[in-house]
């Protein structure tokens, strides 16, 4: 994608995921009231799929892909794609624009009793850095990442983010954030900027509760 397409899009995809966490909240509570307290990445995200496939407004305004393959060209000029997203939003018939979602659990209880943040697997080179190497979303100017926090603790949670991100700002080659914004409803959110290759890309992250507070 060029400068001038990375800019034209980069505002519809925002817009997007906005469109997008407002469905979440409203199939959320349904996607996960039907999973085992120890459900995985992957069952989650299969569940929030579906959920959102369901809902009649949102399949109005986007296609949600579980384990979205881009199709990019080889060196040959063959079609072909070998990395897979968690999710990805297609608008319209675009389907070589996408918003990319990476999705990873954080506050996970363990059998000792304790409770590990996983923000560093979060921030890691299985989750944030798979955007900024360029891995995930190439040429893409905007992709998101969703928390899935297994104990409702939102505010721990994003606390252990910020302080991984502030630890590997230079691998990260961060340039802007974390910049929180408004939530919605009991959804956290902020937005972190990256340098890729000579262009920034703009990540924005969501953080869910697996669980109702006070439950």
């Amino acid at each position: 994608m060029d400068t001038g397409n990375s800019r034209r899009w980069s505002a519809k995809l925002r817009e997007l995921d906005r469109t997008f966490l407002a469905c979440v909240v409203r199939v959320w509570w349904n996607a996960v009231d039907r999973l085992p307290d120890h459900a995985t990445e992957n069952e989650i995200t299969m569940a929030l799929v579906h959920n959102v496939l369901a809902d009649a407004h949102a399949r109005s305004q986007f296609y949600c892909e579980y384990q979205y393959v881009p199709f990019e060209r080889t060196a040959d000029g063959a079609i072909g794609g070998d990395n897979f997203v968690d999710m990805a939003l297609i608008a319209g018939h675009e389907r070589r624009v996408y918003l990319a979602y990476e999705c990873k659990k954080l506050n996970v209880a363990h059998k000792d009793g304790s409770r590990r943040s996983q923000s560093e697997r979060y921030v890691g080179s299985e989750g944030m850095m798979r955007f900024v190497t360029g891995k995930y979303a190439r040429g893409m100017p905007v992709a998101c990442m969703i928390g899935y926090v297994m104990d409702g603790d939102i505010s721990f949670a994003y606390a252990r983010i910020e302080a991984a991100i502030g630890q590997n700002r230079t691998a990260l080659r961060l340039q802007d954030g974390p910049t929180e914004e408004p939530p919605l409803d009991a959804m956290a959110r902020f937005v972190t900027t990256h340098q890729r290759n000579g262009d920034d890309i703009e990540l924005r992250h969501a953080l869910l509760p697996f669980v109702r507070a006070g439950s």
